[in-house]
């Protein structure tokens, strides 16, 4: 392993460690996303809202580029840049679970995939169908 993957795991180990220390934190222990579902209360999904604190990070960065640096010492460049890849695994997680919902509320239902075969006949009027529903009525 080169130097740079090396770095990339150490990253990883890294973000796995701060998460769990915040965690105890921000998360109660049955939901320790729960701090990331208040957004929920707004009619915000919480994956969104998480996309929204990540959004608060970049513009951070953003001004620390234009500026050159930043005035809430307590927390660095790299601290930020941290906390935005922590974020991006929790927006990751909250969106699969949004799926999983949405899943389970169509009642387990994949979507449904179309073939050639299940197309209207090209003989179908959608007014013809409409008036022979009228007239059964």
């Amino acid at each position: 392993m080169n130097k740079q993957s090396r770095r990339f795991h150490e990253l990883l180990t890294t973000i796995a460690e701060l998460h769990d220390k915040k965690q105890h934190d921000y998360g109660a222990s049955e939901d320790i996303f729960a701090n990331f579902r208040l957004s929920e209360l707004s009619g915000v999904p919480a994956w969104q809202g998480s996309v929204i604190r990540m959004g608060d990070k970049y513009s951070r960065i953003s001004n620390f580029i234009k500026k050159g640096e930043f005035k809430f010492k307590e927390e660095s460049i790299k601290d930020t840049l941290m906390d935005m890849a922590i974020y991006s695994l929790i927006t990751m997680i909250l969106f699969e679970e949004a799926e999983e919902n949405e899943a389970e509320a169509w009642g387990g239902r994949e979507e449904t995939e179309y073939t050639e075969d299940d197309k209207f006949p090209d003989d179908w009027d959608p007014e013809v169908q409409l008036n022979k529903n009228v007239l059964k009525n």
